[in-house]
């Protein structure tokens, strides 16, 4: 058996200055010039709650006046007293933790004025430790609502509002620097801006958001594109949009060396929803309650592409009888009405001349759709769209530059928005896309 004794003599040697460099790493406070007392750390109540209070001195001698820059010789600097300010600090052990810090004053005898010594642990005027605004960041950086973010680290909703906002001065736009391929798009963002959608573009290579804007009016974006210089706007070679005429005229304008490329996604997705319409027209039109209800059963075989039917393994599907493959019924749906099946036809060309850029057949296929005539007056609205675009969207099927990059960054906006019940100012969310995405 151990004797307490020795155990008592064990504990009595320990070096006071062990534990206080144990206590500064556990901390994390770098600053040699906090010496922290005995028995630092206690539990105490604060504002009716339990925490973790951490007692310590900060002192030095200075080199200099802070307010008059005098150099402190002779003691022209000499202490005056002490300052306390209860700092928080990360959290331990789940308690809040609160760094009881006793600041020494100076004062000078040349200028007759004092001030309070420095540390690197908290800004000038401040109560929040550096250590936790950069906590609160690194929470913000997820998809957090505002409200769990403050609760995890222990302040108010409204210091991180603050503390999300001070890096409004770090995401300033580079107006001397353009890439060579830009991405538009518009998105949903605060209720109060005008139109109600804002401005997104960002880098196609690099995938980095360039700036947000307020709105997408043609007047704020020409201003905001304008403020680049000519010779920086001219390096831009292709800009990828969806169909929104107004970025075109815009780009003519302020880019006039750009190519545009229509994103691919919104030409499939054009004639995909031409096809949906057709597909639930013809529905309501079948005489039998079952084959409406097989065509709204199996609406996602209509848009899958034909090369990726199955038309080997043959299987059961609901509301048939038989073994088929997914070739077999999807022949059997474009059985029930010839609109349909034409209108699945030219569904299916589009897809295949974006899939394998067949830009040699995409105008041969334009004329023949004129000559032929389309199904309904859906697919004729989608063919007319094309043809005014048809130059863009030639582009779009012999460069691979797309909006897929900006179109996953606009659904991560919406799930940030979505998590955190909306945002009422525009430079707040404006702050947290560009610390989230």
């Amino acid at each position: 058996m151990i004797k307490l004794k020795r155990l008592n003599h064990n504990f009595r040697s320990v070096n006071f200055m062990s534990i206080n460099n144990d206590i500064r790493n556990l901390l994390d406070i770098q600053d040699k010039n906090i010496l922290f007392c005995k028995n630092a750390v206690t539990t105490v109540t604060y504002h009716q709650r339990k925490i973790k209070k951490v007692n310590a001195v900060l002192t030095y001698i200075p080199k200099c006046c802070e307010r008059c820059g005098i150099i402190n010789t002779n003691f022209t600097v000499v202490k005056n007293g002490t300052k306390t300010s209860m700092i928080l600090l990360p959290r331990t052990s789940h308690f809040d933790t609160y760094l009881n810090l006793k600041k020494q004053r100076f004062y000078c005898k040349a200028c007759q004025e004092t001030f309070t010594a420095r540390t690197t642990v908290i800004e000038p005027g401040c109560h929040l430790s550096i250590a936790i605004k950069r906590l609160t960041l690194l929470y913000l950086s997820d998809i957090s609502s505002i409200k769990t973010i403050s609760k995890r680290v222990g302040i108010s909703i409204s210091t991180t509002l603050r503390v999300l906002n001070t890096l409004e001065n770090q995401h300033q736009t580079d107006w001397m620097h353009l890439p060579e391929v830009l991405c538009f798009d518009e998105v949903r963002l605060t209720s109060n801006v005008l139109g109600g959608l804002s401005f997104i573009y960002l880098d196609e290579k690099s995938g980095k958001i360039l700036d947000i804007l307020p709105d997408r009016r043609q007047t704020t974006l020409k201003s905001h594109f304008l403020h680049y210089p000519k010779e920086v706007r001219d390096k831009v070679k292709y800009i990828v949009i969806d169909m929104n005429a107004s970025y075109e005229t815009v780009i003519k304008t302020v880019f006039p060396n750009a190519a545009i490329i229509l994103d691919r996604f919104h030409i499939v997705q054009l004639f995909q929803r031409s096809l949906s319409s057709t597909r639930v027209n013809v529905s309501k039109q079948l005489s039998y309650k079952k084959d409406a209800l097989v065509l709204k059963r199996y609406w996602k075989k209509f848009n899958k592409y034909s090369d990726k039917l199955d038309y080997k393994n043959y299987k059961h599907f609901s509301l048939f009888k038989g073994l088929f493959t997914e070739q077999d019924l999807i022949d059997r749906l474009l059985a029930y009405s010839p609109e349909l099946s034409d209108a699945y036809d030219i569904y299916q060309a589009i897809i295949r001349i974006i899939k394998y850029k067949k830009t040699e057949e995409f105008l041969p296929f334009l004329e023949e759709l004129e000559k032929k005539g389309t199904p309904n007056d859906l697919f004729k609205t989608s063919v007319q769209s094309i043809i005014k675009h048809k130059e863009h969207i030639l582009n779009a099927i012999s460069y691979s530059y797309s909006n897929a990059t900006l179109e996953g960054i606009n659904n991560k906006i919406k799930v940030i928005k979505r998590v955190s019940f909306g945002y009422r100012t525009f430079n707040s969310f404006r702050n947290r896309i560009f610390i989230t995405a």
